[in-house]
């Protein structure tokens, strides 16, 4: 659908001063930071493009979720398949969707490797690598209005919680990308 394909590109325009900051800071830098990369040993080995990777998942997350908001509205298929628009997913299915796309479709985000190694090493250490970075979307623009991104970035910080509370592993159906 045209109008998700254009949500979703106008997203990538707005968030493009975020992104290069992310490419660009020393926390993203440091491949054995544990709170940026699960194991030092891998994220070396995949360097440097692991950094051009760790940004462009998040952009991509922040941009399919977007989307998702606006195909809530006009992809009549999603909107038959709940009873009202929700603001934002139930808690555990942003996480989930989030990780069915990291092991389902590296390439859309420019992986070199890194994260398909990672998911064979098992769903706990693709699952914290996908929270640690999905925690970045706190740092994203979503709407015009500041303090709705505010808002917005905070739901993710509480999405993090409780994908740590199910030890990384992702269950159910996944929910928030489009």
């Amino acid at each position: 659908m045209p109008i998700l394909l254009l949500s979703h590109e106008i997203n990538h325009h707005r968030v493009r001063d975020i992104a290069d900051v992310m490419a660009n800071e020393p926390a993203g830098q440091k491949l054995t930071d544990p709170n940026e990369y699960v194991l030092a040993d891998v994220s070396k080995k995949y360097a440097p493009g692991v950094i051009h990777t760790r940004k462009q998942f998040v952009v991509e997350l922040a941009a399919r979720h977007v989307a998702w908001h606006v195909a809530q509205q006009y992809d009549t298929k999603i909107a038959k398949t709940q009873p009202k628009q929700k603001s934002m997913p139930t808690p555990g299915r942003f996480f989930k969707a989030a990780f069915d796309y990291a092991k389902g479709d590296p390439s859309s985000y420019h992986d070199n490797g890194y994260m398909v190694e990672l998911a064979g090493r098992g769903d706990e250490v693709l699952g914290k690598q996908v929270a640690l970075w999905m925690l970045q979307m706190n740092r994203m623009e979503f709407h015009n209005l500041p303090t709705t991104s505010d808002a917005v970035g905070a739901w993710f910080l509480n999405e993090y919680q409780v994908a740590e509370a199910a030890n990384f592993k992702p269950s159910g159906v996944g929910e928030g990308l489009a």
